[in-house]
């Protein structure tokens, strides 16, 4: 319930906080069945969101594992879909945790779920492909094994800029891989080769080829400068100033925007009436 709310909120958030969202292969994605989608990530929170938001069926998402460190944090990020995963920067001790996420996915693949994994496993605001994680190949290579024969989609997501206001981004789905690419082989081999065939397939995902869009495909987007300019200059501003020196900024202005566009629209609405 809480991530259908979200899901359909954040919709208008998003039109509101990107210019044009341009999408190319999205009709490969099959609307049924178990999929897992290999994406890129260059930028933190708002990749899993602007993804997720491309599907009406919820898109399960692997975050960074410390955000799950309480109880109450722990089941909000699993209401909306996100299971931790660990890295060896958040505790030699935690690495062990990550063997119940991958069975999680297991379990989630077997009802049927789409997964995201971004491979490339750290976010830096990169502009090219980073060196690819071995987890996500062992995931699919696990599930190939039990006979869970879903598909895995590339997906190339980069944006116009990770510092400004305005921005377009472009979301490209690519080609399939199916477990009859990999057939008889195992191991490190299948897990170099699975890598090798991912990361071909998402540099020729990468386009930097931006389109500005204009007020017919997303007036939500114009109409809001008009009414919310001086909370996003405000909002945009306390971002900035929260994540000095990190890669979140954007991350935390749209989180801000969620939480605090409505009390602002109460706000209009006081004053005006």
């Amino acid at each position: 319930m809480i991530y259908r709310i979200l899901h359909t909120y954040c919709l208008l958030i998003i039109r509101l906080f990107i210019k044009n969202i341009h999408t190319t292969g999205l009709e490969k994605i099959p609307n049924k069945g178990p999929v897992i989608m290999a994406g890129t990530h260059p930028n933190s929170f708002i990749d899993g969101m602007i993804i997720s938001l491309m599907f009406h069926r919820p898109v399960w998402s692997l975050s960074r594992g410390d955000a799950f460190k309480n109880d109450w944090a722990r089941r909000l990020m699993t209401s909306i879909k996100l299971m931790p995963i660990y890295r060896m920067s958040e505790g030699r001790e935690n690495l062990s945790k990550n063997g119940g996420t991958f069975d999680k996915v297991q379990a989630l693949l077997k009802k049927d779920q789409q997964i995201l994994v971004f491979v490339e496993g750290l976010c830096t605001n990169q502009t090219t492909l980073l060196p690819l994680k071995k987890g996500m190949g062992r995931m699919v290579q696990s599930a190939w094994a039990e006979g869970i024969n879903m598909p895995v989609f590339p997906v190339g997501l980069t944006y116009s800029n990770f510092d400004k206001i305005e921005k377009t981004a472009n979301i490209n789905f690519g080609d399939v891989i199916l477990p009859a690419d990999f057939e008889e082989k195992s191991g490190g081999v299948f897990l170099h080769d699975f890598n090798g065939v991912l990361k071909v397939k998402l540099q020729g995902l990468l386009s930097w080829d931006f389109k500005l869009g204009s007020f017919k495909d997303n007036p939500i987007y114009y109409i809001g400068w008009v009414i919310n300019f001086p909370w996003y200059l405000l909002t945009r501003f306390i971002a900035e100033r929260l994540t000095k020196g990190t890669v979140h900024t954007d991350s935390v202005y749209f989180a801000l925007l969620i939480f605090t566009l409505p009390i602002y629209w109460g706000i209009l609405i006081a004053v005006l009436t």
